[in-house]
């Protein structure tokens, strides 16, 4: 068993439906983990009661995480003295330097394009279908925009990193 020591830049944590905390709050000794299942699964007791936490994704850009713990989904955000001080400074607005374009991720089948162009189309909305090595692959709209052009059609063979679509 060890104890769980906090990074020391981290500042404060929220969790979707639960009021945010800092991490001055939480006492290291109340928190140990007892058990670590490769780098993403663990086991801890916290003020006595026993979790199982899994890392189901990580978003480092936004410092997102989403955690099972005990089988049941939080989504968490944990920031750190940079976070904050990058926020303060404006370099965190989603405008900058972010993605519109979308690019084949590897080489592939265009199955299905879900979308035409003058579409209004939010991010994570699925756009297009690839199947590359005998999987279907579901490419997604990586900002919020229009659908400007569609460089290819269905059936088109795709390379690597050629461009698919561009958002405006």
């Amino acid at each position: 068993m060890q104890e769980f020591k906090h990074p020391d830049d981290l500042v404060d944590v929220s969790v979707e439906g639960y009021d945010p905390f800092t991490v001055s709050e939480l006492k290291d000794e109340d928190i140990t983990i007892v058990e670590r299942n490769g780098d993403k699964e663990l086991v801890v007791i916290a003020s006595g009661v026993k979790y199982k936490v899994k890392i189901v994704s990580i978003d480092f850009q936004s410092a997102t995480y989403v955690l099972r713990i005990n089988g049941k989904n939080f989504k968490c955000k944990a920031r750190s003295h940079l976070h904050h001080l990058i926020g303060e400074l404006g370099f965190n607005k989603a405008s900058i330097n972010k993605q519109k374009d979308i690019h084949s991720p590897m080489p592939g089948l265009v199955l299905d394009i879900l979308v035409k162009e003058g579409d209004q189309v939010t991010e994570g909305q699925n756009v297009m279908t690839l199947e590359a090595m005998k999987m279907e692959n579901i490419l997604k709209a990586p900002a919020d925009g229009i659908i400007s052009t569609i460089h290819t059609e269905v059936k088109s063979k795709v390379e690597k990193n050629e461009l698919l679509i561009s958002i405006s």
